[in-house]
């Protein structure tokens, strides 16, 4: 996209999501601007009547004045807090907009850190750059008053651009003056807009390099915050690095500052000069007039409040500029935004069964991450038996977990397809086929909501299920202890009273949340890394007694853990090598045998 193009593809957007808060907007801003006007005005009139001694007159002013004066604070006060409210609902909308396209974007671009670093970058950008999509907004908000303002200002001024005899001062005549008031104005504009750019483009070259220490510092200010890390920091007298990182971190932002400051430090140089210009050239105009005694004396103060208002909307309206001075934040934003939703290809609703007969299989199945210049999985077709428990196994990196996404759909293949009972998975909806898996991942996570919120993830849920669910895994007396029990908040983000659980109860937790939901395939992708062989042997075998009638994949770096499995499946580098029961295998000659044979000195 050029430039142009990109912003107007960006107004339009601005327009979609923020109308309704630039009518209020308008509204408002017409009825406040209002209330100056009509103050000067009435004023000036009143001034100059009394200058006359007309009293009668300036009476019947005066009580025009408190009446309108009166509607209009009253429609202002009932306006606001409208207003407000949706201007913050635009806010959060537009604040929101990244982090939703995550939620739908295709799985495998939200799992990239690239991505995740480029929403990263744009909620910064959000927060502080003249450029980006929600200060855009946020700007054209603010200009809406200043225009208005700046149109109740000229009305004001009006009377000085009356085309009178200035003899003797016919230099001063108000067609010269606009001229040359105009002039200015340009000229700043052009100014400003230039100084903008060339530092907003400095702060983007810096961008890179600023997000890498502001990652250091926020790094040190919190996790080493941590009553934990103080372990660490006394056994290994990390006390002065710290110190020293920091008093780096501070020389370093000393040259983001300077580009920052002495940038925009100019700009303001430039906007403080233009106003001074224009600000003395109608003073001159209006010093003229009345010596020439073509301006009544009510009107000096008109012209005085219509100058200081003009100048104080002017500057305001020309902010605005500050958001052409780069195309940065809005690439990366349309970059993320443009990137391909969730494609819902299959509309057929999945059959719901009491057997579970969901038999799942993959045929010439291969998968290339965007960008990898190599697959991470290779031609693999392989059919799973219904109630069957499989244990996957294999090297870091060998593709074990990829193999699992592209199974449950959250990736889509490169090669190949996936499928339920003999059809194509694309046919099926997946919203739906998603239902079929209950799962845990290696990098779970749990909500800073209640125990009981986070195993039903919905406010709506059976304590009785949940109860159980928590006992199958040996957590009953721990959740009998809080005084709470299942309604007791994990962490204290919602909650000051909430609790702080051990990464092994965390594992637990996020396992009662797969027996909870109760689909027809379970998934174990190593939940039990917290937990000692022991327990994580102990942990399997519960989970196969109460999946013992459904399909079940376990992926475990422990090998001892997968005995129970009725098959094993070696990854080696994107393929499936071996595939038997572990007394089989254990006989072969191949990557299993290895494997065991590394481990089980451990165990003799």
């Amino acid at each position: 996209m050029t430039k142009r193009e990109l912003f107007l593809r960006t107004f339009k957007d601005v327009w979609h999501y923020g109308q309704e808060g630039f009518f209020y907007k308008a509204l408002i801003s017409t009825f406040s601007s209002a209330i100056p006007f009509l103050n000067f005005i009435y004023i000036a009139q009143i001034l100059t009547h009394l200058a006359a001694k007309d009293f009668d007159h300036v009476y019947q002013l005066i009580i025009q004045y408190l009446i309108l004066f009166l509607i209009l604070n009253t429609l202002v006060h009932c306006l606001k807090p409208i207003v407000d409210k949706k201007h913050q609902a635009v806010l959060r909308k537009m604040t929101a907009l990244p982090n939703e396209k995550l939620l739908v974007m295709n799985f495998h671009y939200a799992d990239e850190a690239t991505i995740k670093e480029k929403i990263h970058q744009i909620n910064r950008d959000q927060l502080q750059n003249n450029s980006s999509f929600k200060v855009i907004y946020h700007n054209t908000y603010l200009l809406i008053e200043a225009l208005i303002q700046i149109a109740f200002a000229l009305i004001l001024l009006a009377p000085l651009w009356q085309a009178e005899s200035f003899y003797p001062l016919n230099w001063l005549h108000p067609y010269i003056l606009n001229s040359i008031l105009i002039i200015i104005i340009f000229v700043v504009i052009i100014l400003q807009t230039i100084l903008s750019q060339k530092t907003m483009q400095g702060m983007d070259k810096l961008s890179g390099w600023l997000i890498k220490i502001n990652n250091t510092f926020n790094y040190l200010a919190l996790n080493l915050g941590e009553v934990e890390a103080g372990k660490e920091i006394r056994l290994y007298h990390l006390q002065g690095k710290i110190k020293q990182h920091i008093n780096q971190f501070m020389n370093q932002f000393d040259t983001f500052e300077k580009v920052y400051f002495g940038g925009f430090g100019k700009v303001r140089l430039v906007n403080s000069i233009g106003s001074q210009l224009i600000t003395g050239s109608i003073y001159l105009l209006i010093g003229a007039r009345v010596i020439l005694g073509n301006l009544p004396v009510g009107s000096v103060v008109q012209m005085i409040g219509g100058i200081n208002q003009l100048m104080t909307s002017l500057v305001k309206a020309m902010a605005f500029l500050n958001i052409f001075a780069q195309t940065a934040p809005m690439e990366r934003f349309y970059e993320l935004m443009d990137l391909p939703d969730e494609e819902a290809k299959g509309s057929i609703p999945i059959e719901k069964r009491l057997d579970n007969n969901y038999q799942l299989s993959v045929k010439n199945l291969s998968f290339t991450f965007p960008g990898a210049k190599e697959a991470t999985l290779h031609n693999i077709s392989e059919d799973f038996e219904v109630g069957k428990h499989y244990a996957i196994v294999g090297e870091n990196g060998s593709g074990k977990t990829t193999f699992i996404k592209v199974m449950m759909r959250l990736y889509e293949p490169s090669q190949g397809k996936v499928m339920l009972n003999k059809i194509d998975a694309d046919k099926y909806s997946l919203k739906e086929f998603y239902q079929l898996f209950s799962v845990v991942f290696q990098d779970f996570r749990l909500l800073g909501l209640s125990m009981a919120e986070n195993i039903a993830v919905q406010p709506n849920y059976d304590p009785h299920q949940i109860n159980e669910a928590l006992d199958e895994l040996g957590l009953k007396n721990f959740v009998d202890s809080l005084d709470k029990g299942i309604k007791s908040y994990l962490g204290t983000e919602y909650d000051p009273e909430g609790v702080n659980v051990s990464g092994g109860q965390a594992q637990k937790i996020a396992m009662a949340r797969a027996i909870y939901k109760d689909a027809p395939v379970f998934i174990l992708d190593e939940p039990t890394a917290a937990l000692d062989p022991v327990a994580e042997f102990e942990i399997y075998q519960k989970f196969a007694q109460i999946v013992k009638n459904k399909t079940a994949f376990y992926i475990s770096h422990r090998l001892s853990s997968c005995r129970f499995c009725d098959e094993i499946l070696v990854f080696d580098q994107g393929r499936i090598v071996q595939r038997g029961s572990h007394e089989s295998l254990v006989k072969q000659e191949g990557k299993y045998k290895d494997l065991w044979q590394a481990q089980a000195q451990y165990y003799q």
